[in-house]
């Protein structure tokens, strides 16, 4: 090899030599990328004749099995099933149904109930408070008929020890908002209104001072006569305060006969 290489060198001149050699890897290159470029050829010819004819039979022959399991689907066993849970679903749904029509009758049942109540409540109310305003002596013993009522000097006595200001003061527009419910038209209504309030809320904690004092108050002397201070007393000659109040706030309402 060594008597080869020395025989070139000296025959041939370093470009040849160098040229040589390009010429030569030039060669070698191209023939690898011609040799790569015809197998991917042959590759690429494989692949666009795929499936041959034997394996596209076969593969047609699995579609078309597929195809008809599909439409097969579900088999009768499967179908059976589903038409078991399908009827299941619909007593389910029935049922549903029927709980509804039944809730929706107790929802109407309560209102009507609730109603009947709320109606009971107010007759009642109205029924105390007619009992207790034809309750002549508290009227008169604390009162003047003047149209309209106004106290006497044992009313405007009661009303200021018992804390009757404080108390409209403190509540007045609390009680005022409840007599709006009724929407009295009258002074009349307004004075009885005022009363029936008063008295149907006396079981609420703001009346507590007001019963703490009944409970210690002693009897009175009224027209040589001893008399027991109650809280239907009290709430009159509050009651009196009260209907100046809301007829101030309601001027609309006619007090002088036209």
């Amino acid at each position: 090899m060594q008597t080869v290489i020395k025989w070139i060198s000296e025959h041939f001149s370093d470009g040849f030599i160098y040229f040589s050699i390009a010429i030569l890897t030039t060669y070698v290159v191209w023939f690898v990328a011609w040799v790569y470029f015809e197998k991917i050829k042959g590759v690429n010819k494989k692949v666009d004749s795929l499936p041959c004819a034997k394996h596209e039979d076969d593969l047609r022959k699995v579609e078309v099995q597929i195809e008809k399991k599909i439409a097969e689907l579900p088999c009768k066993e499967h179908e059976t099933a589903f038409k078991g849970y399908d009827s299941i679903l619909k007593n389910f749904e029935n049922k549903f149904s029927d709980i509804d029509k039944k809730q929706d009758k107790i929802i109407d049942i309560l209102t009507k109930h609730e109603d009947r109540l709320g109606s009971l409540e107010s007759n009642m109310t109205r029924v105390i408070t007619i009992l207790s305003i034809k309750d002549i002596s508290t009227a008169t013993a604390f009162s003047l008929k003047h149209s309209p009522s106004q106290l006497n000097e044992m009313g405007v006595k009661l009303f200021e020890e018992c804390g009757g200001e404080k108390m409209l003061a403190d509540n007045g527009d609390f009680f005022i908002k409840l007599m709006e419910k009724d929407n009295p038209e009258t002074a009349l209504d307004v004075e009885n209104k005022a009363y029936e309030v008063l008295l149907s809320n006396s079981y609420m904690s703001i009346f507590n001072h007001l019963k703490q004092w009944v409970y210690n108050c002693p009897d009175w002397e009224i027209d040589s006569k001893k008399y027991t201070i109650t809280m239907k007393d009290v709430c009159f000659v509050l009651s009196l305060h009260l209907r100046d109040m809301f007829l101030a706030k309601h001027p609309s309402i006619p007090t002088r006969e036209e």
